[in-house]
């Protein structure tokens, strides 16, 4: 089952009428700024009673009321206005320390003077990087070429078939 209001307005957007009527009140077509055709509330348009209901209640609003007195409200302290003045604030620098002399002893202190270790050698290896022949590639100098790897041992590029293809590595000499 339809929304009785939307079916009204369907109606009326078909129809291309200018205003309807549901539940009482009027609504004017308008158009949006895209175009768009909507229906809104008439502004002088009010709700007639259309029920027992809403005829008690509209009587009930017509008839007067006792007149109550009205409960006395605390009043607000009241603000006194004086003229700020605007302050600028200036952002100071930090104070400087102050440097106090510093005594001299007549007490000669013993300096002691720390002797920096030398790193541990792993092994007698010459690190150069993590492979153990030479860091150069192997295709990148002539075949014969003695070289000293990664580990510290002499290292000769040779030069081999592997599968039709020749191939240049360093073997340990």
């Amino acid at each position: 089952m339809a929304n009785a209001y939307f079916t009204k307005v369907n109606k009326a957007r078909k129809s291309d009428a200018k205003s309807f009527e549901y539940n009482g009140e009027t609504y004017v077509q308008g158009k949006t700024k895209t175009g768009m055709v909507i229906y809104k509330k008439k502004a002088g348009s009010k709700k007639k009673p259309t029920t027992k209901m809403d005829a008690e209640t509209k009587r009930k609003k017509s008839t007067p009321k006792k007149k109550t007195t009205p409960k006395k409200k605390a009043t607000p302290k009241k603000k006194t206005t004086s003229k700020k003045k605007t302050v600028r604030r200036v952002r100071k620098a930090p104070a400087k320390k102050k440097t106090t002399p510093k005594k001299k002893t007549t007490s000669k202190k013993k300096t002691v003077r720390r002797v920096r270790k030398a790193p541990a050698k792993k092994s007698g290896r010459i690190l150069r990087g993590k492979r153990n022949s030479p860091s150069t590639s192997a295709t990148s100098v002539k075949v014969g070429t003695k070289r000293i790897g990664g580990d510290g041992k002499m290292y000769v590029c040779k030069s081999y078939d592997r599968g039709g293809k020749k191939v240049q590595r360093w073997v340990k000499a």
